[in-house]
């Protein structure tokens, strides 16, 4: 937000009262979708070059979505950006450490990780409860926000507190299936459902708090796979060609065969919570 004004790249509110699911049966194609991603990427990539003085920053756990949406912005920026990339790990073998910095090498971004101690994990959280007290319920360790508050302090810290953008890549698990709740429903009426919960959900119990952390590091959160365009076109897809029983997002890991190792696309999901839990 700049002069009192959202800019429509970082405006998610509006895109999440979209329907997750297009009653019209409109046809969509592999190849479309793509490109529709691809533009989306472009977009929110030229915003923060813009506003990051020539810089792209985001996150990268070194899953699916973060992996994919790399190997978009590389190819648009070119090899001479400043692609700075920044993981979050309990251990030097957690995953997500481990399976980022292989991403990285790939697509050769300034790689950042942050392994905190148990002493900073406890400091962050009692000022985390803190901060936001009035904001959470007790429930809120068992969900990914403490990560995210270490994760936006430590990327604060490290541009010397100025104001960043930064890409993130929150949503598209909503859109695609990418939970155990899309995938184990049998029949279709029980995947709709999912899908309408899950992005029902997504606002209150996920961006909002994502939201406010990042504003109290003065980051400005941008969403590539939280775009109109790219909601209104995944819509369109039968929810049974989006997720099945044995794989998840399947349209994203088909397209991304093109820009992936194998193992990154194969790679198993682990929540953003247990990143330092181990």
């Amino acid at each position: 937000m700049k002069n009192g004004k959202i800019n429509p790249v970082n405006n998610w509110r509006e895109v999440i009262n979209l329907p997750v699911i297009d009653k019209e049966n409109r046809r969509w194609s592999l190849r479309k979708l793509e490109a529709v991603l691809f533009q989306s990427v472009k977009i929110c990539t030229d915003q923060c070059l813009k506003d990051n003085n020539g810089e792209i920053h985001t996150t990268l756990s070194g899953g699916l979505d973060c992996s994919f949406c790399l190997a978009l912005i590389r190819k648009i920026t070119g090899p001479d950006c400043s692609i700075h990339t920044y993981t979050i790990g309990g251990t030097e073998r957690n995953p997500d450490i481990v399976f980022a910095k292989k991403v990285s090498k790939v697509f050769k971004s300034i790689h950042h990780e942050l392994i905190p101690s148990i002493q900073e994990i406890r400091k962050a959280r009692r000022v985390f409860k803190g901060l936001f007290k009035n904001n959470y319920n007790s429930d809120i360790y068992n969900s990914g926000d403490l990560g995210a508050f270490l994760m936006y302090q430590f990327i604060t810290e490290f541009n010397n507190y100025r104001p960043i953008n930064l890409i993130s890549h929150d949503g598209i698990d909503e859109l695609l299936g990418g939970y155990w709740g899309h995938r184990k429903a049998k029949e279709k009426i029980d995947k709709i459902k999912a899908f309408e919960d899950y992005w029902c959900r997504l606002r209150g119990n996920h961006l909002l708090p994502l939201e406010n952390t990042a504003s109290h590091f003065g980051i400005s959160l941008i969403f590539p796979y939280l775009q109109k365009r790219v909601v209104e076109y995944i819509a369109r897809i039968p929810v049974e060609e989006r997720t099945s029983h044995d794989r998840s997002k399947i349209p994203l890991r088909d397209i991304a065969e093109q820009y992936l190792p194998s193992e990154i696309i194969k790679r198993k999901k682990i929540g953003f919570n247990t990143a330092i839990l181990t």
